[in-house]
């Protein structure tokens, strides 16, 4: 993962934020960097939500929903691990304290679904359900 990191920064400082292959590497590190077991966690979703920003700048029409299953699956993942409270952590006996609690990050996962979602929906014409 720390050479997908490395990837990503070197790609960005090269070609520019703006460039497909930033997007690419950062779709990459949202799937793939994933800490065991496949679940997300601020370094996952922060990738996530850079590529979805990538994507929203783009100011492209808004293609059918069953189209871009990929970006709606990262959004998905973005904006349910944003808007989930986070664990409490339990007390031990190590003589660290327990690290500090996720902020709030329902505002970011309102703005995928603002940003995102819901103009993908709207251009589907019919049900997103069936994606």
């Amino acid at each position: 993962s720390e050479a997908l990191a490395l990837l990503g920064a070197t790609a960005e400082e090269r070609l520019g934020r703006d460039h497909w292959a930033t997007a690419a590497t950062l779709l990459v590190l949202h799937y793939r960097c994933r800490p065991a077991g496949g679940t997300l966690d601020r370094y996952t979703v922060a990738a996530g939500c850079r590529f979805l920003g990538w994507l929203v700048n783009r100011q492209l029409p808004w293609p059918p929903a069953a189209v871009v299953r990929t970006p709606i699956a990262v959004a998905l993942d973005c904006a349910s691990w944003l808007s989930s409270p986070p664990p409490l952590p339990t007390p031990t006996d190590s003589p660290h304290p327990p690290p500090p609690p996720l902020r709030d990050g329902r505002c970011l996962a309102a703005r995928v679904l603002r940003d995102f979602l819901l103009p993908l929906a709207d251009a589907s014409g019919s049900t997103v359900a069936s994606v």
